[in-house]
């Protein structure tokens, strides 16, 4: 891997300040020990400075438990559609390295990137596939080593939109929601619609995350949003059913509701 002379950071444009924490947990899984010859370099990795990197957390771990809680149920269904060859690696993988960024009130998203080099430098190293344990979604180490080090921001690939197949429970409505918000110190977005409105739903629920991940943050007093989806026009602060809600999807984050 060629380092680039430089790397931007990546920014947002609105930088006020929440008192939220972002926190990104990114996990590495391996099979045998890691190669311990390779240097954990922030240009060449994809940090904008060394600096960056110290805010990560780092630890190894190998108990066969921990790792097989994370290759059952959907988190495994998840892996199934996602790793493709890689799926055999991780069912053979003993042992896991967790990355872990964990900062108040960032102004910008530079500790994800510090996350992300760390990610890359444990491929560099022998890790077969990489969970975004924030976004539940999986990575081949192919795909983690092919991203540019330079590569800018995405939230396609940050924040995952769901469009649940089934319906919440005790509802009528079909559930809509983002995850992986929470790495960027940003509530999750759900929604609830009906069947014939979910296409709709995911392009709202979208826009309305990306607006999140720039920095926006609704308040009590600011809570309206307008999309070109517009049949959701607000972001609902006060709805006694939001904390359920989160539970209930195995968030790891709280929500908003974008309401009608």
């Amino acid at each position: 891997m060629t380092a680039p002379t430089s790397i931007a950071p990546w920014t947002r444009a609105d930088g006020r300040a929440t008192g939220r924490i972002a926190d990104a947990v990114l996990i590495g899984f391996h099979r045998g020990a890691l190669a311990d010859d390779v240097v954990l370099e922030a240009r060449r990795f994809g940090a904008p400075t060394p600096a960056a990197l110290t805010v990560l957390e780092l630890q190894a771990i190998t108990d066969r438990g921990w790792l097989d809680g994370w290759r059952r149920g959907a988190v495994r269904a998840l892996a199934e559609d996602e790793l493709g060859g890689a799926l055999a690696d991780l069912d053979a993988a003993d042992g896991c390295h967790l990355v872990r960024a964990r900062v108040a009130d960032p102004a910008d998203h530079v500790h994800l990137q510090a996350a992300w080099a760390a990610a890359r430098w444990l491929v560099a190293r022998g890790t077969c596939a990489v969970l975004d344990a924030s976004a539940l979604r999986w990575h081949p180490a192919a795909a983690v080593r092919a991203w540019p080090a330079d590569a800018s921001f995405e939230l396609a690939r940050e924040v995952t939109v769901v469009a649940e197949s089934a319906r919440a429970p005790g509802l009528r409505e079909r559930v809509v929601h983002t995850r992986g918000l929470g790495k960027v110190a940003r509530p999750d977005v759900v929604t609830l619609v009906a069947e014939a409105e979910v296409e709709l739903a995911v392009a709202a629920v979208r826009q309305v995350a990306a607006r999140l991940a720039d920095g926006w943050m609704p308040s009590a007093d600011d809570a309206r949003v307008e999309l070109a989806a517009h049949a959701w026009s607000a972001v609902d602060l006060t709805d006694g059913g939001a904390p359920a809600l989160a539970s209930a999807l195995s968030l790891g984050n709280d929500c908003v509701l974008l309401a009608r």
